[in-house]
């Protein structure tokens, strides 16, 4: 069992399992100190056990869990964690590209009105002066 005020090689080996899965337990110097003791209740809460940072039997096996399958869902814990936050920046990208295209419709609508509008007065105006309406082609 690994508690506050433990060191040596069990303990190393510990904080470099947490700072791989991600937790950070401080530097791995082998000494369980407030930094490592956080990093295992962190662990704990994640694996669904009594978060009392100590790294007993229950702990350990979920750590060698976590090492091998249970690393997965873990992964997918982060995920649904950073999920709302990918959301909102999506969103907010949407939103910025809506702007845009409005800012664009806005200034270059009003372009292509005119535009159009020029279009039909020389089709008036060609129809006034050749007399006729539109034509297929020679006959």
């Amino acid at each position: 069992m690994l508690r506050n005020g433990s060191s040596g090689d069990e303990v190393m080996a510990l904080q470099k399992s947490l700072a791989a899965m991600g937790i950070n337990p401080g530097p791995a110097d082998g000494i369980f100190g407030p930094k490592t003791a956080a990093a295992v209740k962190q662990f704990q809460e994640k694996a669904g056990l009594d978060a009392d940072g100590i790294a007993g039997p229950k702990t350990m096996a979920a750590m060698a869990e976590a090492k091998g399958g249970g690393a997965k869902a873990m992964i997918a814990d982060r995920a649904a964690e950073a999920k709302p936050a990918v959301e909102e920046v999506s969103s907010e990208a949407r939103s910025g590209a809506d702007s845009l295209k409005d800012k664009f419709a806005d200034k270059f609508g009003a372009a292509r009105e005119k535009a159009e509008d020029a279009t039909e007065s020389l089709k008036d105006k060609f129809s006034d002066k050749f007399g006729g309406g539109e034509s297929d082609g020679p006959q």
